[in-house]
C-alpha cells in the first residue's frame, strides 16, 4: 500500500450539479483564453445535408467563395485580436491575478470585445449567405443558429483537459440525427428543431457570458460581504477555544456561504435557462415524433444528463451488453432477460429522481437560496438501494445462465479503451452489436485512447522505484544511447556491453530497493507522528529526498560507465562531443517520472507536459542521413536539454516534499482539506510557480532544439514536432 504521506496526493473526483443538468463543463475556472474558431466547411455541409433539395454545384461554388473570404477575415482577426488576448492571459500564472478584481474585469472586457468581433464576422457571413440563398431560408437559419450554439459552447466548455472526457453543452440535435428518421419524419420534426436551435442559441449565449463573468462575480460578492475563505479557515482554527470564537466562526461561515450564493446566482440562472431550453425543445420534438422515436429521444436526454457519472454509465453499459447477448435475445437466458428489465427500470428511477433533485437545487441557487432537504435525499437513497439489489440479482442470474466470461469482461471495462472493448465484445455479441454498445456508452466508462496507461502497483517494490525514480535503461533505450555515440545496432561487442550493464544495474537495483524500503518505513512512521513532531517529519522527508538524488546519481554513474565501454568498443574518445547526446538521453529518461500518478495537474501538470526528448526522437529516424544531420544540429542543444531535464526532476521532487510539509503544518493548525483546497495558499502558489517555471524552461529547450532542425528540413521538423506534441499532450 502507498504510505499515508503520499495518499493525500492521489485521485479524487466530484460531480457538479450543473454538469448533471446542463451537460456543461463546470467550475469557476476563467474562460478568458477560450474563444471559438471559425465556421468550418463541415459545419456548412451538415447544415446543407438537411435540405430537401441538395445544393447545386453552382450554389456550392458560391458558398465556398463566400466562406473563403470569411476565413481570410477570420485569420486576420486571429492575428490582430485573438492571439494577443490569449498570449496576455497566459503570460502570467492564473494564481497571480485570479484574486484581482481589476484584472478580472479587464480580461472580461477584452474577451467581450474579441468575441463581439468574432460574432460580427459570423453575422456578416450569414447575411451574405442569406442574400445569396434567399430561397433556402431554413438552410441559412440552420447555419446561423448552429453557429450561435457552437460559438458559446466553446466558451462554456473552456479548454480541453486532454483526456477526451470534458463534458459538452447538452444539445439534442445530434440525438435527433441519431434516430435515423425518414424524410417525412424529419420534415415533421424540423419546425420544432428549428425553434429549439434558436432557443438554445440564446440561452447558450447567456451562459457563456455568465461563465466568463463568474470569477469576478464571486470575488465581488465576497469583497462586498467583507468575508473570505481564508478568514473562515483562520477562525476555524480557534473555534474550540471559547464560545465567542465558535460563534465568530459560525457567523463567518454563514456569511461566506451567503456571499458565494450571491456570486453564483448569475450563472445558476443561466444554467436554468439552458435547462429550460432543452426541456421545451424536448417536449416539442417528442410531440412531433413517432412514439418509438420519442421514447428513444427521451431516454437519450436522460442518459446524456448523467453521462459523466461512471456508476450510472457502468450500470447502463452492463445492461446493454446483457440485453444484446445471444442467449438473452434468443430467450435461452430468460432469468437474465427478466433481471435486465428489472435493473433497467430501477436505474431509470434513480436517474429521474437525481435529475429532479438537482433541478430543485439549481432552482434554489437561481434564487440565491441555500438548498433545503424536503425528503428527496431519503427517497433517492431508497431508490439507489433498490437499484443495487436489482443489479446484484442480474449478476447472479447471468452467472447461472451465461458462462462465457462476459461478467469478467465487464468487470475490467474501466481499464480498457473503447476500441479494446469493442474487440473483446465482438466474439460474444457480434461486430454490429459490439459497436452499438460501445458507441452508446458514456465517456467515463472506458480509458481514453489518449490517456497513458496506469502502471500496476507492485507492493514488493519500494515506493521510490515505482513513483519517484525513473527506471533504468531497457534494451531499446540502450540502443538509442549507443546510437548517440555512433555505435551500430547489430554490433556484437555492443550487445555484450548491454549484458554486463544489465547485470550491474540489477545488483544496484536490489541494493537500492532495500535501502529505500527502510527509509520509506522510517518516513511513514514519522508521518504518523507529524502533528506532534513536525520537525522530525521534515527531517525524515529531507533525508528521503537526498537518498532519491543519491540513488539517481548511482544510476547515472552506471549509465556513464556503460557509455564509456561502448566508446572503447568502437574506438571513440571520451572527449567526443557525441557523449553529451548520450548523457542528455539519460537525463531525459531519469526526469521521465510517472508524474501523472499524482492526479493534481494544477501542481505537477507542467512536468508531464514537458516529458519528451527530441534527441531520442531523432535517434529513431530510420534514414541514416537524416538522423545524422539532425543529431549534428541537436548537439548544440544537448547540454541545455540535459540541464533542463535535471532541473525539472529536482523541482518536481522538491515540490512534493514542500507540499507534503505544508499539508502537515496546515493540519497541525486545524486546516484540514483536500490538496486542491490549498492550491491558492501563498506558500502553495510559490511551489506551483517553481514547477511551472521548470516545466516551461524544459519545453522551451525542446522547442528550440526542434526548431533548429526545422530550419534545415521543414518536413523533418514537422515530424519531430508532431512526435513532441503527442508525447507532451497525449
Amino acid at each position: 500500500m502507498r504510505p499515508n504521506w503520499l495518499l493525500a496526493l492521489l485521485f479524487s473526483t466530484a460531480l457538479a450539479v450543473t454538469v448533471l443538468l446542463a451537460g456543461c463543463g463546470s467550475g469557476a475556472n476563467p474562460r478568458f483564453d477560450a474563444l471559438p474558431g471559425p465556421i468550418s466547411t463541415l459545419d456548412l455541409a451538415i447544415a446543407a445535408a438537411d435540405e430537401a433539395a441538395p445544393l447545386s454545384a453552382d450554389e456550392w461554388a458560391s458558398l465556398e467563395s463566400m466562406h473563403d473570404h470569411y476565413l481570410t477575415d477570420f485569420d486576420r482577426l486571429r492575428v490582430e485580436a485573438i492571439a494577443p488576448l490569449v498570449r496576455e492571459v497566459r503570460a502570467r500564472e492564473e494564481s497571480e491575478w485570479v484574486g484581482d478584481l481589476e484584472t478580472l474585469g479587464r480580461f472580461s472586457r477584452k474577451h467581450a470585445v474579441v468575441l463581439g468581433r468574432i460574432k460580427a464576422l459570423d453575422d456578416r457571413f450569414t447575411a451574405d449567405v442569406s442574400e445569396a440563398f434567399h430561397t433556402r431560408a431554413s438552410f441559412v437559419d440552420r447555419v446561423a443558429s448552429r453557429r450561435g450554439i457552437d460559438r458559446s459552447a466553446r466558451i462554456i466548455q473552456g479548454l480541453s483537459n486532454g483526456d477526451d472526457r470534458t463534458p459538452t453543452l447538452l444539445d439534442l440535435e445530434p440525438s435527433v440525427r441519431a434516430l435515423g428518421l425518414n424524410a417525412a419524419e424529419q420534415a415533421a420534426v424540423e419546425p420544432a428543431l428549428a425553434e429549439y436551435r434558436r432557443d438554445l442559441a440564446r440561452a447558450a449565449e447567456q451562459l457563456a457570458s455568465a461563465q466568463v463573468a463568474l470569477p469576478a462575480s464571486k470575488l465581488a460578492a465576497l469583497k462586498s460581504a467583507g468575508v473570505s475563505a481564508e478568514t473562515v479557515k483562520q477562525l476555524a482554527a480557534h473555534a474550540k477555544e471559547s464560545d465567542a470564537a465558535r460563534d465568530a466562526h459560525t457567523q463567518a461561515a454563514e456569511a461566506l456561504s451567503a456571499a458565494e450564493r450571491v456570486g453564483m446566482r448569475p450563472i445558476a440562472r443561466a444554467f436554468s435557462q439552458v435547462d429550460e431550453a432543452n426541456r421545451r425543445g424536448l417536449a416539442a420534438m417528442i410531440a412531433a415524433l413517432p412514439p418509438e422515436s420519442a421514447a428513444r429521444l427521451t431516454a437519450d436526454d436522460e442518459r446524456r444528463r448523467t453521462s459523466t457519472d461512471p456508476y450510472i454509465e457502468g450500470g447502463r453499459f452492463m445492461l446493454d451488453v446483457y440485453a444484446r447477448h445471444p442467449l438473452v435475445r434468443s430467450g435461452r437466458a430468460s432469468q437474465t432477460r427478466n433481471a435486465v428489465e428489472d435493473a433497467r427500470n430501477a436505474l431509470a428511477s434513480v436517474v429521474r429522481l437525481r435529475i429532479q433533485n438537482e433541478r430543485t437545487r439549481l432552482s434554489a441557487a437561481d434564487r440565491g437560496e441555500a438548498p433545503t432537504d424536503d425528503g428527496s435525499k431519503a427517497r433517492l437513497d431508497a431508490e439507489q438501494t433498490k437499484a443495487v439489489a436489482a443489479f446484484k440479482k442480474l449478476r447472479a442470474a447471468a452467472e447461472g445462465e451465461i458462462d462465457d466470461g462476459t461478467q469478467e469482461l465487464l468487470d475490467k471495462s474501466i481499464g480498457t479503451t473503447s476500441d479494446e472493448m469493442r474487440e473483446l465484445l465482438t466474439p460474444m455479441l457480434g461486430a454490429g452489436n459490439a459497436d452499438r454498445v460501445v458507441r452508446a456508452a458514456g465517456r467515463g466508462i472506458f480509458r481514453s485512447s489518449r490517456e497513458r496507461s496506469e502502471v500496476p502497483w507492485n507492493t514488493d517494490h519500494s515506493i521510490a522505484e515505482q513513483l519517484l525514480l525513473a527506471p533504468g535503461m531497457d534494451h531499446e533505450a540502450f540502443h538509442l544511447a549507443a546510437r548517440a555515440v555512433g555505435a551500430k545496432d547489430d554490433d556484437p561487442l555492443v550487445e555484450q556491453i548491454w549484458d554486463r550493464h544489465q547485470a550491474r544495474v540489477d545488483a544496484l537495483l536490489v541494493r537500492q530497493r532495500e535501502q529505500m524500503r527502510v527509509l520509506e518505513a522510517k518516513s511513514s512512521e514519522a508521518a504518523n507522528r507529524a502533528t506532534e513532531d513536525p520537525t522530525g517529519f521534515e527531517r525524515s522527508l529531507g533525508e528521503y529526498l537526498q537518498s532519491l538524488l543519491a540513488a539517481d546519481g548511482e544510476r547515472r554513474q552506471a549509465d556513464d560507465e556503460t557509455f564509456r565501454e561502448v566508446a572503447i568498443a568502437i574506438g571513440l574518445s571520451e572527449d567526443d562531443a557525441r557523449f553529451v547526446l548520450a548523457r542528455a538521453v539519460s537525463a531525459s529518461r531519469r526526469a521521465s517520472l510517472p508524474w501523472q500518478r499524482f492526479r493534481q495537474a494544477w501542481l505537477l501538470g507542467p512536468l508531464w507536459e514537458s516529458d519528451a526528448d527530441p534527441i531520442s526522437a531523432a535517434l529513431m529516424i530510420d534514414n541514416e542521413v537524416e538522423r545524422n544531420a539532425a543529431l549534428v544540429l541537436l548537439t548544440a542543444h544537448a547540454e541545455r536539454l540535459k540541464t533542463s531535464a535535471d532541473e525539472a526532476r529536482r523541482v518536481g521532487l522538491e515540490a512534493l516534499r514542500d507540499f507534503l510539509l505544508f499539508g502537515v503544518r496546515a493540519k497541525r493548525d486545524g486546516k484540514d482539506g483536500s490538496p486542491e483546497s490549498f492550491r491558492n495558499a501563498p506558500e502553495v502558489r510559490g511551489i506551483v510557480t517553481r514547477v511551472h517555471q521548470a516545466g516551461k524552461a524544459r519545453r522551451q529547450s525542446q522547442r528550440d532544439a526542434i526548431a533548429s532542425i526545422a530550419a534545415m528540413d521543414q518536413a523533418l521538423g514537422d515530424r519531430l514536432t508532431a512526435a513532441w506534441l503527442n508525447a507532451t499532450f497525449p
